[in-house]
């Protein structure tokens, strides 16, 4: 699935409070309020990032070379 900017969204990922999500070609990984709201940039320079994993402190993802992380943003 693309957007109107044809990046590639690689994988969804839910907790409680927020939605995450990969965008592919621009090596970011975003988070979404699930109320509404703003959209964060949690992580950029990502190298590929996809397919994200989300626990009660982090989540994680897969870029071209590595798994990263990062503590989960504010909703």
């Amino acid at each position: 699935m693309t957007d109107d900017d044809d990046l590639v969204k690689e994988g969804f990922a839910v907790n409680d409070t927020l939605v995450f999500w990969t965008l592919l070609f621009a090596d970011w990984v975003l988070a979404h309020p699930k109320s509404g709201g703003t959209t964060q940039k949690i992580a950029e320079g990502q190298s590929q990032a996809r397919l994200p994993v989300v626990d009660d402190e982090s989540v994680y993802w897969v870029t071209d070379s590595t798994i990263a992380k990062t503590a989960l943003p504010k909703p």
